[in-house]
C-alpha cells in the first residue's frame, strides 16, 4: 500500500509499505494492504511502517487523522519524525 504522511505545509513521506501500526483514541492498531477502509483520530504516539524493502520507518506524531482507502494509507495533520 502507498503510505503518505502530510504536514499542514508539505508532504513529509510517501512510500510503499507492507504494514502500518499506530495508536488511536481507542487503542493500538495495525493495517495491511488489504485491510478494510476506515478513518481514525490518532493520539500522540508513533507510526511504525514496515516498508516493502523490509526496513522500518518510525515517525513521532502529535495528533492526526489516518485515512485508509483502497491501497492507500494517509496520515494528515502533524508529525515530528522520522525517528531512526
Amino acid at each position: 500500500m502507498t503510505v503518505t504522511l502530510r504536514l499542514p505545509t508539505r508532504m513529509l513521506f510517501e512510500r510503499q509499505a507492507l504494514r502500518l501500526t499506530s495508536v488511536a483514541e481507542n487503542g493500538a492498531f495495525g493495517i495491511w494492504p488489504n485491510h478494510i477502509d476506515f478513518v481514525t483520530a490518532l493520539v500522540p504516539s508513533v507510526i511504525t511502517l514496515r516498508l516493502a524493502d523490509g526496513t522500518e520507518e518510525i515517525f513521532g506524531i502529535d495528533e492526526g487523522l489516518l485515512v485508509k482507502k483502497g491501497a492507500k494509507g494517509r496520515h494528515c495533520r502533524t508529525a515530528r519524525g522520522p525517528w531512526r
